[in-house]
């Protein structure tokens, strides 16, 4: 490493490592060794010293004097010191000047000073600002999500349930109409059955997709290595993972209650223009009775997908959270078709919410404690 620069001695001391004598490196810690490597970047007195998340596997003394170091090479030995860290409290403590890369771009420069006095804000909430747009801190989260995440296949499969929904509907009027129908399939000579069915069916469809979404943006994400890179975001675990749930929550409600109702609607029209259950009437009160009853269950479809999310995270198991899914579903689907009105229907979506809620809840705090193996 030549001999023009602090040598080996001096720069093993200011790093704290002029205790380990003949120790071989081998035997290092990871906070050892992360400090011999740094030591090794300036031991040559460089002009510019560049360093990669150089607290990274130290412990709370070993950060503060990685910091203390840091300001001493530049202020008395005249370096320029380029850090890449996503700590962004630790930049705060260490930089004068920010810069943030996205996709390898530099997207924005600015003074630390600037961030502080000019906008007021923390460099994390700057962060925030520059990859998300304005807006409350669990939005942007969400929005960070979204581009993280292919929703695309998400909305295709959306699409491709709600033709399904339309054929399904019209099966079952057809079914029904058959002479040699069934006394199970007489009972769906109803508009009003044969909306109850097919809401049934929609549930349980869009409960197993929150069961995929959810295992994949949360179980899947808080298993081994993905959990430590989530964890060292620079934002509150509770926050991160409620953003995950509302989004799953809010694209499988929309989706569903745009593709149940379609249906409905589509069914409705042709069925007074030219019926296909002659044993009824289709009126407007009973078509807007249907839509009512949708915007029911997707309470019940928020309950559903974080219940089997719960039992899926203490498992691990995405067939876990799967199979959850469609069982709870099937009973709730099981009581909303033999209950009338929407009251009881409304109660038993209620009861499952405020279940729901309990669980997200214990959720956020065992995240919150987790710890990565």
């Amino acid at each position: 490493m030549g001999t023009k620069g602090f040598g080996v001695e001096t720069a093993l001391e200011m790093v704290g490592l002029s205790e380990t004598g003949t120790k071989p490196v081998a035997k290092f810690s990871l906070g050892m060794r992360q400090r011999l490597g740094i030591a090794r970047a300036f031991i040559h007195k460089p002009q510019l010293l560049i360093l990669d998340e150089p607290i990274n596997g130290l412990d709370p003394m070993g950060i503060r004097d990685m910091r203390h170091l840091f300001l001493t090479l530049i202020q008395k030995h005249d370096m320029s010191i380029l850090l890449s860290s996503h700590i962004l409290s630790e930049i705060e403590h260490t930089a004068d000047r920010v810069g943030v890369i996205v996709n390898g771009t530099v997207v924005q420069e600015v003074s630390l000073n600037n961030i502080k006095e000019q906008a007021g804000i923390r460099l994390e909430d700057y962060f925030f600002n520059i990859m998300s747009g304005g807006g409350h801190i669990v939005l942007k989260l969400i929005r960070l999500e979204i581009k993280r995440n292919n929703m695309r296949t998400y909305m295709v499969a959306s699409v491709v349930i709600c033709i399904v929904l339309i054929g399904l509907i019209y099966f079952i009027a057809c079914a029904a109409q058959l002479e040699d129908s069934s006394a199970r399939e007489i009972v769906f000579r109803s508009y009003t059955n044969i909306f109850r069915l097919t809401g049934v069916i929609s549930l349980t469809v869009f409960s197993t997709m929150s069961a995929i979404m959810y295992s994949r943006l949360i179980i899947g994400e808080y298993v081994g290595k993905r959990a430590s890179l989530l964890f060292s975001y620079p934002i509150s675990r509770s926050k991160i993972l409620l953003a995950k749930l509302l989004l799953v929550f809010s694209f499988t409600s929309v989706s569903m209650l745009i593709c149940t109702s379609i249906p409905y609607i589509v069914f409705s029209i042709t069925e007074s223009v030219s019926p296909i259950v002659v044993q009824d009437v289709i009126t407007m009160d009973l078509v807007m009775d249907a839509l009512e009853t949708s915007c029911v269950a997707v309470i019940a479809l928020g309950g559903i997908g974080v219940v089997s999310l719960r039992i899926g995270f203490i498992q691990k198991s995405v067939p876990t959270t799967l199979i959850s899914a469609f069982l709870l579903s099937a009973i709730y689907g099981n009581a909303a078709i033999n209950v009338n009105g929407i009251l009881p229907n409304l109660l038993i979506s209620g009861v499952g919410l405020i279940v729901a809620a309990t669980i997200m809840a214990e959720l956020s705090n065992k995240v919150n404690k987790m710890e990565v193996d």
